[in-house]
């Protein structure tokens, strides 16, 4: 099985570069490894239709006050169905987290929400590929983020996500990816840890909107990129007090090797990336720093 590096064979999954979160220390793989992360593009082939990833992933974060720090330890498994127009997928993803105050340490093991999506591709024309896809996340447990950092939204997400790769040269060497994609989290109640006896609070994670550009270099079977994605949080909401807007400035490098195994199409590859948060506040990032690699195989 030799591999089509021609970029409008691709259908551009755009998985995310980065654990994202809000001011509450929210955070979640599955989505944030399915907007930014473009390396995963998965060549469409009508004899392997199906394609899984594994995705071991390490971040550690520093707030503006100095004094909390978030350690995320886990993996993130991905499972793909693919035709030349249309496709369905599964994100799921389990991590140990530790979360230290001071000279307070705790930690717990959490499985992250269940990201289901589905999405069609256009080939405009030969340098030019859009994708509309509809994002679904379950959450697989309840919102415990008063309590401490955790793994997950928790909170029921659905919204659309638009992307797009644009060939600059005749060789397909050369290529822009851009995404936008807009989600929106339904309220719950959750339980309120800081007060001295049981009391639960009206919380939505509000919206989440994505801005992402990013440069991809191919040639032979190895494939760089550089990005930036703008993580932007609005009307995230405790009863009846809204917290204000911020934005998460995000940057990102990877490299991708390609190769097979007993003639299936496979790919490895490994990636770091930097972000902050804007504006400072005591209960934002100063640091994310987050490190991850990935191996696929279609069958």
């Amino acid at each position: 099985m030799k591999f089509n590096h021609n970029i409008k064979r691709y259908l551009f999954f755009v998985l995310g570069c980065l654990v994202s979160s809000s001011a509450f220390a929210t955070n979640s793989i599955v989505y944030n490894l399915r907007i930014a992360e473009t390396t995963k593009g998965v060549v469409r082939n009508d004899e392997y239709p199906v394609m899984a990833v594994i995705t071991p992933f390490g971040q550690l974060r520093e707030r503006y006050d100095r004094r909390t720090r978030l350690i995320f330890a886990g993996g993130l498994g991905t499972l793909v169905y693919l035709t030349k127009t249309y496709y369905f997928r599964v994100d799921g993803a389990v991590a140990r987290v530790v979360q230290k105050d001071g000279s307070l340490r705790r930690g717990r093991t959490q499985t992250d929400d269940l990201l289901f999506s589905a999405g069609y591709t256009y080939p405009c024309d030969d340098k030019t590929n859009l994708t509309l896809s509809f994002l679904l996340g379950l959450p697989t447990h309840k919102d415990t983020h008063l309590d401490m950092g955790e793994l997950g939204y928790a909170h029921i997400g659905i919204g659309p996500q638009l992307d797009g790769a644009f060939v600059l040269d005749a060789l397909s060497r050369h290529s822009i990816r851009v995404a936008f994609r807009f989600i929106h989290f339904f309220p719950r109640y959750i339980s309120d840890y800081q007060k001295p006896i049981e009391h639960t609070v009206d919380f939505n994670m509000g919206n989440i909107i994505d801005f992402f550009l990013t440069y991809h270099l191919a040639f032979s079977k190895n494939q760089f990129d550089i990005g930036y994605d703008a993580n932007i949080y609005n009307h995230v909401r405790t009863n009846c007090q809204i917290a204000p807007t911020f934005v998460r400035n995000i940057g990102y490098i990877s490299y991708k090797r390609l190769f097979s195994v007993c003639g299936h199409p496979a790919s490895w590859d490994l990636a770091f990336s930097y972000a902050s948060d804007a504006p400072r506040s005591s209960v934002n990032y100063r640091h994310l720093v987050t490190g991850w690699t990935s191996l696929g195989f279609d069958f």
